[in-house]
């Protein structure tokens, strides 16, 4: 599959890589308006298509599929523009910062017969798949109680300077916050419904939250709370997601994943389950892991796999348009809920 990666900033970096560790899958072109970073990226990578226009990209019949990598509010038209080129769709999450538009790409999507997933690739994380099975299969019983907790720090607002307008996408719950709210829905269920409270003390002048709360109830009957930031005082950020039942508990504290269960181990003393990651990508990792709070490529490469899966089979991926959308519905409801 030959792909159009457009978008050159940071996370542009994590899917060139990727691709390259794909047999069969290859890049062709990068598309951004500023041509100096286009051309850094392609001779990074060795990409010998460069253009400054999606539009001129998506006009070549050497590009398969994009993979889009841009700020959130250009993920619609980007991708409508894609599809009305007949090529498939690959997005970084979120798949847009509006439900309305969501609902327009999925359809186009579906009118066209092309394939449309979303980057939401932390369902290809082994800490997370492991969650998932564990639950699944009965060992935490029934979940009543869960925690969702991401800090980041300060200094994003200054390395990425377009997240601090509204327009743009949202602050940590739609840039950190959308990822566990997915992970939230798949393991556990359905969101029925959500509250929060957001503030802005770190960054005043920003236009968007940089810490964000909120209470969450499942369709199930769980419920759980949300904290997400991206003011701290830290270096990297922390990570952690809990989720408890009635016969045993889940605690993802960043790399470690800890099951407790006295039904299954006797007594109630936190076993570290087996989560590792395939490390022979390191290299990458080292390269620009560090700064983009990236531990492992696998996920990256896994999610690309899986689209290319679907586009070949002509079946849905795991997380299509359908499926990205009720997460975005999910938080464009907390901002209104904050707002009130």
């Amino acid at each position: 599959m030959k792909f159009a990666i457009v978008g050159c900033g940071g996370i542009s970096q994590v899917h060139l890589a990727a691709v390259k560790e794909i047999e069969g899958a290859i890049t062709v072109a990068v598309v951004d308006i500023d041509e100096k970073k286009a051309e850094e990226r392609a001779n990074e990578f060795g990409v010998p298509g460069i253009y400054t226009d999606w539009k001129d990209a998506f006009r070549s019949k050497d590009i398969d599929a994009a993979i889009i990598c841009l700020p959130h509010k250009f993920h619609y038209k980007c991708s409508m523009d894609a599809f009305k080129a007949g090529k498939h769709v690959f997005i970084e999450k979120p798949i847009s910062i509006k439900s309305e538009e969501a609902k327009y790409m999925i359809e186009l999507a579906k009118r066209e017969k092309l394939t449309l997933m979303v980057g939401h690739m932390k369902r290809f994380d082994r800490r997370f798949v492991v969650m998932k099975e564990k639950v699944v299969q009965g060992g935490v019983g029934q979940v009543f109680l869960a925690k969702s907790e991401w800090i980041g720090s300060k200094e994003i607002f200054t390395t990425i300077p377009w997240i601090v307008d509204p327009t743009q996408g949202g602050g940590p719950m739609m840039g950190y916050g959308i990822h566990h709210i997915d992970l939230l829905q798949w393991i556990i269920g359905p969101i029925k419904r959500i509250s929060s409270y957001t503030n802005n003390l770190v960054w005043p002048k920003a236009g968007v939250e940089d810490s964000a709360v909120a209470i969450i109830e499942f369709e199930n009957g769980a419920i759980g709370s949300l904290i997400y930031s991206w003011g701290a005082e830290i270096s990297g950020s922390y990570e952690s997601l809990v989720i408890n039942g009635t016969m045993g508990s889940l605690k993802l504290e960043n790399e470690d994943l800890f099951y407790t269960s006295e039904k299954n181990y006797g007594d109630r003393t936190p076993r570290c389950l087996d989560t590792k990651r395939e490390e022979k990508k390191d290299l990458y990792v080292k390269m620009f892991g560090k700064e983009m709070n990236i531990t492992s490529l696998e996920p990256f490469i896994m999610e690309i796999k899986h689209f290319i899966e679907c586009v070949n089979n002509k079946r849905e991926p795991i997380i299509d348009g359908t499926e990205a959308k009720k997460t975005v519905d999910v938080i464009v409801e907390a901002y209104r809920a904050a707002a009130e």
